[in-house]
């Protein structure tokens, strides 16, 4: 992403795209190579000379990025032939997800190295909830359903 230029250093810049598009200032702080992260994702955010850059990169991810991005899913999840059907299906969940319809965690998006440590621990407990739920066993009687169904061989 193009920022007009200022007196940003290197690492400012590249912390300003990831928080910008992320919020989250232990990622973008990671992402920039700052090498106290906890430090950095609290201080740098708030320097006076970013509050400019982080507005700016922030609007023109939801307003050209954000026209682009879906004009983009919305051609390859139209019924084309040239649009393989694995390729219409990502797009249009994308669609459905990025729309609000389906709500999605910020945390879900990031990959596991990626996350913090409270992001680790809630993830992992939706996963054992998961788990949970899906190990019930369902209490069922298969005799009257064998009673039921009529042997092919009589």
């Amino acid at each position: 992403m193009q920022l007009r230029p200022g007196h940003l250093t290197t690492k400012e810049r590249i912390f300003v795209e990831h928080f910008a598009s992320t919020d989250d200032g232990h990622y973008a702080a990671e992402k920039a190579g700052y090498g106290n992260i906890r430090d950095s994702a609290s201080k740098v955010p708030n320097r006076p000379r970013l509050a400019g850059p982080l507005a700016e990169a922030r609007e023109l991810l939801q307003t050209k990025g954000a026209r682009v991005g879906v004009k983009g899913l919305i051609r390859l999840a139209k019924d084309d032939p040239k649009n393989p059907p694995g390729v219409q299906r990502a797009a249009s969940s994308d669609l459905v997800k990025y729309s609000g319809v389906a709500a999605v965690e910020d945390a879900m998006r990031k990959e596991l190295h990626e996350m913090t440590l409270e992001e680790l621990d809630k993830r992992r407990q939706q996963l054992m909830a998961e788990r949970a739920d899906n190990a019930k066993v369902i209490d069922h009687d298969p005799g009257h359903i064998a009673q039921s169904v009529p042997n092919i061989f009589d």
